[in-house]
């Protein structure tokens, strides 16, 4: 999908089907922008399951999105992007096969976050805990602090140790942190 709106939609739908189960949400760099858009799909419709929490990882808040082509460069300058946020094996890029499996779904990708666009002051009414690395090219603290303008509850961040794909060697901190925000939410 080449639209934050077509991939909220498809996914908001299909949590209608689950009823009144609890939920929480993790998204990571786009997959942010996702959570929050599902989120405020499931808040406007009456009697729709809602996440308890969001978890938006090594994102921009909405309206502070950063402006980009890599989705409209040439396959070498996709990848280049890619690369430059670590966390890729160098060899899947390397390898011409899966250079053709992978560039279409990232070019997507790429097409739907940077054509995204949010107004300041839209809001949900869930708590968000951000997390981001201290090294990530693609976020400054200012940017995921910004969060807090999206919400009408509850908001901090956490910054820790790394670059875009912080997680990988932040595991456990990642881990702690969920957990701690699941059992807050469960409690409150």
């Amino acid at each position: 999908m080449t639209s934050i709106a077509a991939l909220a939609d498809a996914i908001a739908e299909r949590l209608l089907l689950l009823g009144d189960r609890p939920m929480a949400f993790f998204g990571h760099s786009m997959g942010s922008i996702v959570a929050f858009e599902v989120t405020r799909r499931l808040e406007a419709t009456p009697g729709a399951p809602t996440p308890l929490i969001i978890f938006p990882s090594a994102r921009p808040a909405p309206s502070r999105g950063r402006p980009g082509n890599v989705h409209r460069g040439d396959d070498d300058s996709v990848l280049a992007s890619i690369a430059a946020l670590g966390g890729t094996d160098q060899r899947l890029l390397a390898d011409p096969e899966l250079r053709k499996i992978i560039l279409p779904a990232t070019r997507a990708d790429y097409q739907a976050i940077e054509s995204y666009h949010c107004a300041p002051g839209v809001t949900v009414g869930v708590p968000l805990r951000a997390m981001i690395g201290d090294s990530d090219p693609a976020v400054n603290e200012a940017e995921a602090l910004a969060w807090r303008e999206h919400t009408t509850s509850e908001f901090d961040l956490a910054v820790l140790p790394g670059g875009h794909f912080y997680l990988t060697a932040q595991m456990a901190a990642v881990a702690d942190r969920v957990r701690a925000g699941l059992l807050g939410v469960a409690a409150g």
